[in-house]
């Protein structure tokens, strides 16, 4: 993909959910039906686990019902980590860019990486790849993606 076209989709995507975060947010309360058969997979016992493209924070507020679970959410707009934050006081949040190289540099590594509904906002074969490699790096040993 060109990088001025994925240029304009992430410029795009980025000013429709800073425009529209409140309504897109509200719309996203309950947990989608898939969340129950995710946790299924989370290893037994207290666990740390970083939510890429994390929104309002919905994923974590529903695993912390019944999971002991180490929340970290990252988020490229600035409104939903807001929302997010407010769902999860005692949660840590990063404002980063998925569709940058590098951008979970610094956070350290978790048990569980997971990137739900928001990897199809990173534009092209090699961008998604990288993504997914980072989001790989992250994991501790034996940690889950």
């Amino acid at each position: 993909m060109k990088s001025d076209v994925a240029a304009q989709l992430v410029a795009l995507n980025r000013n429709f959910y800073e425009e529209l975060a409140d309504p897109f947010a509200e719309s996203r309360l309950t947990p989608q039906p898939g969340f129950a058969q995710l946790a299924h997979y989370l290893p037994a016992g207290a666990v740390t686990l970083l939510d890429v493209g994390c929104g309002n924070g919905r994923f974590g507020h529903f695993l912390r019902q019944t999971y002991p679970i180490t929340y970290t959410g990252v988020d490229f707009t600035t409104a939903l980590l807001a929302k997010a934050q407010e769902l999860l006081p005692d949660a840590a949040f990063w404002q980063r860019d998925m569709t940058q190289p590098d951008f979970l540099h610094g956070l350290g590594t978790f048990d569980v990486v997971a990137c739900l509904a928001a990897m199809q906002h990173v534009p092209g074969y090699a961008n998604r790849l990288r993504l997914l490699q980072e989001m790989r790096a992250r994991l501790t040993g034996n940690g889950r993606l």
